[in-house]
């Protein structure tokens, strides 16, 4: 199996386990810096992010690395809303800053607490 395909099937997992369906997820194979592994460009008001695992990655970058930047970059996703109301990229008001950290809370209250806190 390809590296970009265990990383699709792989940030597919997380977009699940995060309930991310809202999000429409593109995915890319693309060129980047060498010390990057993975690169994301997420919009809030779209619910669209386009995912990118880098191809000059080398063959040291195992199934391991690949699995773990997909978790990564999903990752990403999910505190996009925090960070475009940071740079003023997004509406940011004291409500919907409230709302996007519920929102994460939730999403990790129905994920890892209910997986390892009870």
């Amino acid at each position: 199996m390809k590296k970009i395909d265990v990383f699709v099937k792989e940030c597919n997992r997380w977009q699940r386990y995060f309930s991310l369906g809202n999000w429409m997820f593109e995915y890319t194979n693309d060129k980047d810096e060498p010390a990057v592994c993975g690169s994301t460009d997420a919009s809030v008001r779209d619910k669209h992010a386009l995912i990118n695992l880098n191809s000059a990655l080398g063959i040291k970058f195992d199934i391991r690395r690949v699995k773990e930047t997909a978790f990564h970059e999903v990752c990403e996703v999910l505190l996009t809303p925090l960070r475009q109301m940071a740079l003023g990229q997004y509406p940011a008001n004291e409500h919907t800053v409230d709302e996007a950290c519920h929102e994460i809370i939730q999403r990790l209250t129905n994920t890892i607490y209910r997986e390892e806190g009870e």
